[in-house]
């Protein structure tokens, strides 16, 4: 079993023809207040120009190659697949899941690195989140499916899913 790497974040994002979200998505992760991060972008074979976006992208901001892995897919094999390929590569403590295009508030590991380590015996936390039309109206309505406390256990038991993974 691979040794993690005590209170590193690893993050997993899987991208297929997001481009245009790209920049966003991965300088809100960049500029995370929390330090210690990696950040695995899994490229799912896209057509679009994901890839040199993200390349520009780490050239701009003189990427530590430690701390960032671009994994180009060479067939698309979907969310799972994907997502799958970005976990077996994490090294972190924590593991973190980020869509392509979301981004995420600044402090978001902070706080939910501080949270769970205030908290041995919880393993999941989750967040809220916003969703914005094409455009900079950017109202936070909070999402309506999302449950917290023991409800959690209720819907997972259950089959179901509500918990955001930001």
């Amino acid at each position: 079993m691979m040794k993690r790497e005590s209170g590193m974040v690893s993050v997993v994002i899987t991208n297929h023809n997001r481009d245009i979200y790209l920049k966003e998505c991965l300088d809100s992760l960049h500029h995370q207040t929390y330090p210690n991060k990696e950040i695995i972008l899994v490229d799912d074979a896209s057509t679009d120009r994901s890839i040199e976006v993200v390349q520009s992208w780490m050239e701009e901001n003189s990427v530590d190659m430690n701390s960032f892995v671009l994994v180009p897919l060479p067939r698309n094999v979907g969310y799972s697949g994907a997502l799958s390929t970005g976990l077996f590569l994490t090294r972190g403590e924590f593991i973190a899941v980020q869509d392509s295009d979301d981004f995420s508030h600044l402090a978001r590991f902070e706080k939910q690195v501080n949270f769970l380590q205030n908290h041995p015996e919880l393993s999941l936390v989750g967040s809220n989140y916003a969703s914005f039309k094409n455009g900079d109206n950017r109202q936070f309505v909070p999402a309506n499916w999302l449950k917290y406390g023991e409800e959690i256990r209720k819907v997972y038991k259950n089959g179901g899913h509500c918990v955001c993974n930001g």
